[in-house]
């Protein structure tokens, strides 16, 4: 019988602590999403380059999780795109300097701009009280279709990712 009892407190107890850690989550919403991630839209960049005789598609997906002080935002832009060979580099830059002008025009820092081995771009930056990452990988071919449509086109696939981590007690956040 003192197991029994022994065993229904440590219940009421785990049950009791899991209660309180939950109750000091921090819920997703847009009141923790950065003015970047609510603002950044890359379709006005790729519609430019999508020709209306070619055949395209793109989407976006959106995630978030929280813990007790934190909340994670992603996001994910996935384009499958028929594209003139010598536009492929350009709407890779496109892209690049739509995050960039996007991140300067809501007030956030960059705090690093690097090349990705094999071509594309990751940008990380802090906005409010989060912090992030932009990662442009080079566009991707779809190599049996691009052979089909001939020597000047190519099916690419391109993705490009928002990481963001909001931190309600984050300090040096409101120095920015």
């Amino acid at each position: 019988m003192p197991a029994l009892a022994l065993a229904t407190t440590l219940w009421a107890a785990q049950f009791v602590f899991e209660a309180w850690v939950n109750s000091r989550r921090v819920d997703p919403g847009r009141q923790n999403e950065s003015a970047f991630y609510r603002a950044y839209d890359p379709d006005r960049i790729i519609s430019k380059y999508v020709l209306p005789d070619k055949p395209s598609t793109w989407g976006t997906s959106e995630q978030s999780s929280s813990d007790e002080h934190y909340v994670h935002h992603s996001a994910a832009l996935d384009a499958n795109l028929i594209i003139q060979n010598s536009r492929e580099v350009e709407l890779l830059d496109a892209l690049k300097d739509d995050v960039t002008l996007t991140l300067k025009h809501v007030g956030a820092r960059v705090t690093r701009a690097t090349d990705i081995p094999g071509g594309g771009y990751e940008i990380g930056y802090e906005n409010g009280n989060s912090e992030g990452t932009i990662m442009l990988p080079a566009p991707q071919n779809q190599n049996g279709v691009s052979l089909a449509l001939g020597p000047e086109w190519s099916a690419i696939t391109v993705k490009l990712t928002v990481k963001e981590k909001y931190n309600e007690w984050c300090l040096r956040c409101s120095a920015h």
